[in-house]
């Protein structure tokens, strides 16, 4: 999964940016709601940018591989766990809010799950561990991205709906510019995927 993830963000962003401050609290940097779109967007990421930084040096065919050094520290369920209260730890020094580095926590979470559903094999912690997920690339990846097209339909279906209950409804624009982008990403995604495991 790859644009999804993103776009699990914006449910805690269109939260989080929506509710009131409380009267006292004078608007700083930290609650910049394009810092926090930023912030939430890279922790939903968190795990594969981990990969991509432990990646650099290997084939590009091996990155991907659950037996791979990359994969085992970045997409196991261990060390997602660490990335998870990592990522919880920046978000919060960096915002200074608690509710942010429980979303931090969520997303890295949420990706694992998403993974496990629609992605590739994982384990607890490397490949003589406990296999985790339904490794649906390598199966069957017509299952896999059309889970993937579901969820992400889901998830622009909800933000579009809570941003017009919340007073700031996307232009049709907006809207569809989003869907192309979930079709175009989730189909080169797919296209590399095939190649990777062919």
């Amino acid at each position: 999964m790859f644009i999804g993830h993103y776009l699990t963000a914006l449910v805690p962003y269109s939260i989080e940016t929506r509710k009131k401050p409380p009267s006292k609290v004078e608007p700083t940097w930290r609650t910049s709601p394009i810092l926090i779109l930023v912030l939430l967007l890279v922790a939903a990421q968190l795990p594969d940018l981990v990969l991509a930084i432990l990646g650099l040096n290997q084939d590009p065919a091996d990155v991907y591989d659950p037996a791979q050094a990359a994969m085992t520290y970045s997409h196991d369920l261990l060390p997602v766990t660490m990335i998870a209260l990592g990522g919880s730890a920046i978000m919060w020094i960096i915002t200074q809010d608690r509710r942010l580095a429980l979303w931090a926590i969520a997303l890295v979470i949420i990706h694992f799950v998403a993974d496990f559903v629609s992605g590739f094999e994982h384990y607890v912690h490397g490949p003589e561990t406990a296999s985790l997920g339904l490794d649906l690339y390598t199966h069957s990846l017509a299952t896999a991205v059309g889970i993937e097209l579901a969820y992400c339909a889901g998830l622009l279906a909800w933000y579009v709906r809570r941003e017009q209950t919340q007073g700031t409804p996307l232009t049709r624009q907006t809207v569809l510019i989003l869907i192309v982008l979930v079709v175009l990403t989730t189909a080169l995604s797919a296209s590399a995927i095939a190649d990777l495991v062919a």
